[in-house]
C-alpha cells in the first residue's frame, strides 16, 4: 500500500472513491419522516438514486425542501450528502445504461429478475453540503463508538422508520454485490422488524461518526475518484468466482521472494511476497483465494497440503484504472 495523504488532502477524493464504489444508501427525507434503503449510482459525484415508482420518494422529488443520503464505505467511511432531489427524464434502464461502472471490467450487479427495472424510478440529488467521517482508532465504546452529533441523533434515532424495512416506505434496494434482486417495501410489515432495521443503520452510523470533516463542493466536483480503490470489492468478487481457476493457477506457480535479510532473519509480518516462476513442478493447491487488491499486487490464501499461507502477488507496474487489471492478469497467466 501506498502511504496515505494528509486528511485535508485525501478528503475529497476520498469522499468521491466512497460514492463511486457503492450500491446502496440511506435516503432521509426529515420533513416527510421517511428514512430508508435505496439503490444507488455515482454521476460524477452526485448521487442518482433508484426507488420504486409510486413510492414516497419519487412523490417527494421536487417538493421537498431538503433530503439527506448516507453512504458507507468498506472502509467505515460515512459519506454524508444534503440537498434537493429532483426525478431524471426517463426510463431508468436507460441512466443505469449509461451510470453503471465506466471503465470496470466487471457487471455491476444486475437488477434481478425480469420488469424490477421497470418498476424503478431515478431520482438526482442536486448536492449542497458535503460531509466526510472516518473512524478515529479509539478503544471499544469509546468516541468512536458514540453517536458524533446531536445531528445524528435527530437525522436516525427521531424519524419514523415504520415500514421503512430495508427498502424504506417505497424504496426499491438495487442489489449490492452480495445480494440478488432489488426489493419492494411492504405497507404491511410490522414495526419489529423496520425498528431491527433502524438499530442497525444507527449501529453503523455510530461506528463511523468518529471524525467528521465538512468538504467543499468545488474541490468535491474537482477530484477524482480512485477507481481501484472503488471497485476493488467487485473485481475480488469476479476473480474469486468467474476466474478462480486461473487464480489458483497463478498461485501454484509463485515462489517465495528473497528479501536479503540474511539467514535466520524472521519474516516480516503480511502476506509472504511472491513471484511467478515458469516450472514444470508446480505446487498442487486445493484452492486460492483472493482476499485484497490495490494499485501494487494482490494478496491471496493459497491452500496446499501443507496447510494455508497468505502471500503477496505484484504487478508489474501500479494499475492506474481498472481497464488494466484483465492485461495484468492475463500477462502473469502467460508466465505459467
Amino acid at each position: 500500500m501506498t502511504a496515505p495523504t494528509p486528511l485535508e488532502e485525501a478528503t475529497p477524493s476520498r469522499a468521491r472513491t466512497v460514492i463511486a464504489g457503492a450500491r446502496h444508501a440511506l435516503l432521509t427525507l426529515p420533513y416527510e419522516r421517511l428514512c430508508g434503503r435505496v439503490g444507488l449510482l455515482d454521476d460524477g459525484g452526485e448521487p442518482i438514486l433508484l426507488v420504486t415508482a409510486g413510492s414516497p420518494p419519487a412523490h417527494a422529488a421536487g417538493s421537498s425542501p431538503t433530503a439527506r443520503v448516507d453512504i458507507h464505505g468498506p472502509q467505515g467511511e460515512r459519506l454524508v450528502l444534503s440537498g434537493s432531489l429532483r426525478v431524471v427524464p426517463g426510463p431508468a434502464t436507460d441512466v443505469i445504461a449509461r451510470l453503471a461502472g465506466p471503465g470496470c471490467p466487471t457487471p455491476r450487479p444486475p437488477l434481478g429478475s425480469c420488469g424490477h427495472d421497470h418498476d424503478l424510478v431515478a431520482i438526482a440529488m442536486i448536492v449542497a453540503e458535503v460531509a466526510l467521517y472516518l473512524l478515529t482508532p479509539t478503544d471499544p465504546g469509546g468516541a468512536a463508538a458514540q453517536p458524533s452529533s446531536d445531528h445524528d441523533k435527530i437525522d436516525h434515532d427521531k424519524i419514523d422508520h415504520s415500514g421503512t424495512d430495508r427498502g424504506g416506505t417505497g424504496s426499491a434496494d438495487l442489489p449490492r454485490p452480495r445480494p440478488t434482486a432489488p426489493e419492494k417495501a411492504t405497507t404491511g410489515s410490522s414495526r419489529r422488524a423496520p425498528r431491527a432495521a433502524g438499530e442497525r443503520d444507527r449501529g453503523r452510523a455510530r461506528a463511523a461518526g468518529g471524525c467528521g470533516t465538512r468538504i467543499d463542493l468545488i474541490a468535491y466536483a474537482l477530484a477524482e475518484p480512485d477507481l481501484i480503490a472503488a471497485y476493488a470489492p467487485d473485481l475480488v468478487a469476479h476473480l474469486n468466482t468467474v476466474h478462480a481457476e486461473q487464480i489458483r493457477r497463478l498461485a501454484e506457480h509463485t515462489v517465495a521472494v528473497d528479501t536479503d535479510q540474511g539467514r535466520g532473519a524472521r519474516q516480516p509480518a503480511g502476506p509472504r511476497l511472491v513471484r511467478i516462476v515458469r516450472s514444470g513442478h508446480a505446487r498442487e493447491l486445493a484452492g486460492a483465494q483472493i482476499t485484497r487488491l490495490d494499485h501494487q499486487g494482490l494478496d491471496m490464501w493459497r491452500m496446499g497440503p501443507s496447510g494455508a499461507e497468505e502471500i503477496h502477488l505484484p504487478f508489474r507496474a501500479p494499475l492506474r484504472e481498472p481497464r488494466e487489471l484483465g492485461r495484468e492478469i492475463r500477462w502473469l497467466l502467460g508466465l505459467v
